[in-house]
């Protein structure tokens, strides 16, 4: 068995589609890591997807894929149970010359989050520069699109419902991609995939990250002052959900307690004022409209009184 000829050694529920099985998707390891670094410091742009065993927080990075064309890609082992890893300071050599890099992810504070929760010096020594976001790209590109992404993916993950991968490759490349989705099911980790399950699916995510960047970015986007300002908030979003916020509940409890106070002096001045039973739902646009037109006989536009009456 080679490593880019794809032969299932389990049973499966997973489907591969066929343009997969035309890929080249390989592992690094120690025999080929110079080739892998040579393409990445050769490549005009870099993407790259990470794997975690915990699904719900994205801690727990099991392995690193990327790609720099398409119909390739590379998967770099740091914690799969039947695969063997590379020690993380090759994972830490490739990370650097994707920083140098244009380099993109397909929903990059999902990454960011993940690779920084599990290492957490990374992003001081400069190993996190993202510099594009194909959700931001593709929700920039057709902002009304975005209730077409709709997907039956579980809440609760870390990347959102609307924009997933699957979804944006469906609707602009006509490509269907791997779906893990039974195996996670079954409360499964990446880490424990059959090593050429897991090579493919990591690697075909980055694969596609990139072949939709080269279809969606072009150079006034790129350079738009738009797609700037997004790409420098996610950032400061990524800063605001690691830290989170500290709230002083007794403060707000006061709070809430003098709008309620302000709302029900509002709603009995309000009844007075419009000479209203008290027992008439002051909320109800019919029964207002009811009482301001009929009761009261304020003048209205003849259509408007016709369709009350």
């Amino acid at each position: 068995m080679t490593q880019d000829t794809f032969i299932p050694t389990r049973p499966t529920s997973v489907q591969w589609p066929k343009w997969v099985h035309e890929a080249n998707y390989r592992w690094v390891d120690k025999s080929n890591i110079a080739e892998a670094l040579r393409e990445v410091v050769s490549a005009d742009v870099v993407a790259w997807d990470t794997e975690f065993n915990d699904t719900q927080t994205g801690q727990d990075v099991s392995a690193i894929s990327f790609s720099t064309k398409p119909a390739s890609g590379w998967v770099i082992p740091l914690e799969m149970s039947h695969h063997p890893n590379l020690h993380l300071k090759f994972a830490e050599r490739f990370l650097k010359a994707f920083a140098a890099k244009r380099n993109v992810a397909q929903y990059c504070r999902a990454e960011m989050r993940s690779v920084r929760d599990t290492y957490h010096d990374w992003e001081e020594r400069g190993l996190l520069n993202i510099t594009d976001d194909i959700q931001v790209i593709y929700y920039l590109l057709d902002p009304n699109e975005a209730k077409d992404f709709r997907e039956s993916r579980p809440r609760g993950g870390s990347q959102p419902i609307g924009f997933s991968l699957a979804s944006m490759a469906r609707k602009y490349m006509k490509l269907e991609v791997p779906d893990l989705g039974p195996y996670y099911k079954d409360g499964n980790k990446f880490s424990d995939l059959d090593p050429d399950l897991a090579r493919v699916y990591a690697a075909s995510d980055a694969d596609v990250t990139l072949r939709l960047f080269r279809h969606g970015m072009d150079p006034a986007l790129r350079d738009s002052f738009i797609y700037k300002l997004e790409m420098s908030l996610l950032r400061v979003l990524l800063e605001m959900e690691l830290l989170g916020f500290r709230f002083e509940t007794s403060a707000l409890s006061k709070i809430e307690q003098e709008a309620r106070k302000a709302v029900s002096e509002t709603r009995i001045k309000a009844y007075e004022l419009l000479k209203m039973d008290p027992a008439i739902n002051i909320d109800s646009v019919a029964k207002l409209a009811d009482h301001l037109y009929l009761t009261l006989g304020l003048h209205a536009r003849r259509n408007a009184l016709s369709r009350r009456l």
